[in-house]
């Protein structure tokens, strides 16, 4: 799979253009940890392309989501990312961009959930058994479970982000409390034990952003891989 999930800054010259009847949107894009990446091309295409382009500057801080493509360009071929999604998220310029487009920021479908947010306290980690339909539990299929609760100033506080499989093993040697990540993924509801409805998500992609143990998780990385093998 080539799907990418980064946040980064735009830094060059925002390109619109309409070919052969495609609106067009390119923006080059510095991002950060875990790895420093400049000048990488985004493009967004049709209804995209004339949807986020009036919101758009130099400096606009933007989550992005879609999926790698190479194409020929002049007389090379060139690596970009082709956006499914953009997140606004700081520096956009809102004036311009409502008064163009007559609308409301553009934003995902309902379900879809974008978030960054601050790792709070009591990080869990489990190993869970697959259960069959009716509901006995296999002795050989076993998945990673990771849930966190994140919090971001006055606008997210405590929301639940479940993780499964290789990305809650992936990521959970990395995290702390304090670590600021991005997740992208869908909204969930169900029901507690005491009657009331809870709202998580469950997390598709995760980018770490601040305070990751980088060199602990690589060590805790390899440990967490041989306890798999145990528990196999």
């Amino acid at each position: 799979m080539n799907r990418v999930f980064l946040v980064g800054n735009i830094t060059g010259d925002i390109y619109f253009d309409v070919l052969k009847g495609r609106p067009f949107l390119r923006l080059i894009l510095m991002t950060g940890k875990p790895w420093v990446i400049q000048g990488m091309r985004v493009v967004l295409w049709d209804d995209h392309a004339k949807v986020f382009y009036p919101y758009l500057r130099k400096g606009s801080e933007l989550g992005v989501i879609g999926h790698i493509t190479t194409r020929p360009y002049k007389d090379r071929m060139v690596t970009e990312i082709e956006a499914v999604h953009l997140v606004l998220l700081r520096n956009i310029d809102w004036d311009a961009g409502n008064l163009k487009t007559h609308q409301r920021a553009p934003t995902p479908s309902a379900n879809d959930y974008f978030v960054v947010g601050t790792v709070g306290p009591g990080i869990r980690f489990e190993w869970r058994t697959k259960r069959s339909e009716d509901g006995n539990e296999s002795e050989t299929e076993r998945y990673a479970y990771l849930q966190v609760a994140l919090s971001y100033g006055d606008v997210l506080d405590g929301l639940r982000v479940n993780s499964y499989g290789t990305l809650a093993q992936v990521a959970y040697p990395y995290l702390q409390p304090g670590s600021l990540i991005a997740v992208d993924g869908h909204l969930e509801t169900r029901e507690k034990r005491s009657g009331q409805n809870m709202v998580e998500m469950s997390a598709e992609h995760m980018a770490f952003l601040q305070d990751i143990r980088w060199d602990e998780g690589g060590a805790a990385q390899k440990r967490l891989m041989m306890e798999e093998e145990v528990l196999a």
